[in-house]
C-alpha cells in the first residue's frame, strides 16, 4: 500500500519485519463486475490514432490508402468527425454482405440474429462513421491497405456488439502492520470482443479467499529501480492532442504533422514517435520570445469556439471573420516589429550556417 518507496534502508527493515511475521492475513475481499464498453462508429481522428499505434502507419499514409480503398468502393468516405450513426443507417444490407467472409463472417451472422445493440457515439452533423461497403479478402494498396480495411470492418461490427463484462476481485492483506493487494480478473461475456480478442485484458485468477484467512509467506522481495524521463510523444499521442485543444480537423491533422516533418521540425523515430529537431526548438523559443500564444493552442482554440457559434446559428459569419482577422493582424503587427528578437535567437543557435544537419536557416 506505500507503492514506491525512496529510504533504501528503511524499506530494508520492512521487508525483514513482513518475511518474519510469516503469515499474511485476509483483510478484505470485494468482487464487482466491470464493464469494457463497445467501441463507438469509426471516425477519421480514431482510425489515423489506431493506424499508427497498432499498425504502425503514418497519418498521412493512412489517409491516402484510406481514400484510396474509398475510391474503389471498398469502404465509406474516411473523413468524418462523428461516431455516431444517422437515424435510419442501414446496418442490415452492410452485415448481409460480410456474412460470408471467411474472417469475420461469422460474428456478422450473430450480429444479424437479433443480437446487434444500439451503437454510441456522437453525430457532429457531417459524415457517417466509415465502416466497410462490401466484403473482401484482399483490396488493393498491398498489405497496408488490407490492415485499414480489416481494421475498418472489425471495428465496425465490435461497436453493434454488447459491452463485454468482467468478474474483478481486489483482496487485501496485513502482515507485521504492512498491507498488500492483489487483483484478479475473469471475462464472463466478451460481447465485443469476441471481434477484437486482443483488445482484451490478461485475465488473472485468485484462488478463493475468506476475511481472516492466514496464509504463509513465500517470500518478500526488495526491487530496486529508477524514475524514467518520459518518451518522446507519438503520433497517436498528437494526434490525440490536437483534437483535444481543436488544432486541424479529420482533414488536415495528418497534413500538420507532414508539415512539421517536412519543415524539419521534428523527427520521427522508432515506434512513430516524434522528436523536436534544433530548428524546431529554436523556432519555439523565438515565437516564445516574441508572443508565446503563437506557440499554443489557445488562438486556434478560441478561433474554433467562434466558429462553433456560427455553426449554431448563435453569431454572424461576417462578425466572426471580421473579429479573427483583426486578431491576426494585430499578431502579425507585432511580430514583423519585433521579428529581430527571432533572429538574435536563430543568429546565437546556428551562426548563420547550416546547423550541423541542414537544419539552420533565419528567422525573418
Amino acid at each position: 500500500a506505500r507503492e514506491r518507496l525512496f529510504d533504501q534502508k528503511a524499506t530494508a527493515v520492512l521487508c525483514k519485519l513482513v518475511t518474519a511475521a510469516k503469515r499474511a492475513v485476509v483483510a478484505e475481499v470485494l468482487q464487482e463486475e466491470e464493464t469494457l464498453r463497445r467501441p463507438e462508429g469509426l471516425n477519421t481522428v480514431t482510425l489515423l490514432k489506431v493506424a499508427s499505434a497498432a499498425l504502425g502507419l503514418g497519418a498521412q499514409h493512412t489517409m491516402r490508402v484510406a481514400e484510396s480503398l474509398y475510391m474503389d468502393g471498398y469502404i465509406s468516405y474516411p473523413r468524418t468527425e462523428s461516431t455516431a450513426y444517422p437515424p435510419g443507417f442501414d446496418f442490415a444490407t452492410t452485415l448481409r454482405d460480410q456474412v460470408e467472409h471467411p474472417e469475420w463472417g461469422v460474428h456478422a451472422a450473430w450480429l444479424l440474429d437479433g443480437n446487434m445493440v444500439r451503437p454510441r457515439g456522437v453525430d457532429a452533423g457531417d459524415h457517417p462513421p466509415i465502416t466497410p461497403v462490401r466484403a473482401a479478402t484482399s483490396v488493393p494498396g498491398g498489405s497496408d491497405g488490407w490492415r485499414v480495411y480489416s481494421f475498418i470492418a472489425k471495428q465496425f461490427l465490435a461497436s453493434l456488439c454488447p459491452d463485454a463484462k468482467l468478474a474483478t476481485t481486489k483482496a487485501t492483506f496485513e502482515a507485521a502492520g504492512e498491507r498488500f493487494g492483489a487483483r484478479g480478473r475473469t471475462l464472463v461475456d466478451a460481447g465485443w470482443l469476441e471481434v477484437l480478442p486482443h483488445r482484451a485484458p490478461a485475465e488473472v485468477a485468485l484462488p478463493a479467499l475468506a476475511v481472516g484467512e492466514k496464509l504463509a509467506i513465500a517470500k518478500c522481495e526488495l526491487v530496486e529501480g529508477a524514475t524514467a524521463a518520459p518518451e518522446p510523444i507519438s503520433e497517436a499521442e498528437l494526434i490525440g492532442a490536437m483534437e483535444a485543444h481543436g488544432i486541424g480537423t479529420d482533414a488536415s491533422i495528418p497534413q500538420h504533422i507532414g508539415n512539421i516533418e517536412a519543415r524539419r521540425y521534428a523527427k520521427m523515430g522508432p515506434g512513430r514517435r516524434l522528436s523536436p529537431t534544433p530548428l524546431g526548438l529554436a523556432l519555439i523559443q523565438g515565437y516564445r520570445r516574441i508572443d508565446p500564444e503563437l506557440v499554443l493552442p489557445t488562438v486556434r482554440s478560441h478561433v474554433e469556439r467562434q466558429l462553433e457559434l456560427v455553426a449554431k446559428g448563435e453569431a454572424r459569419r461576417a462578425a466572426v471573420v471580421a473579429h479573427c482577422l483583426g486578431e491576426f493582424r494585430l499578431k502579425f503587427d507585432h511580430l514583423v516589429r519585433t521579428i529581430s528578437r527571432m533572429d538574435e535567437l536563430f543568429e546565437a543557435s546556428f551562426g548563420g550556417g547550416d546547423g550541423g544537419d541542414g537544419e539552420g536557416g533565419g528567422g525573418g
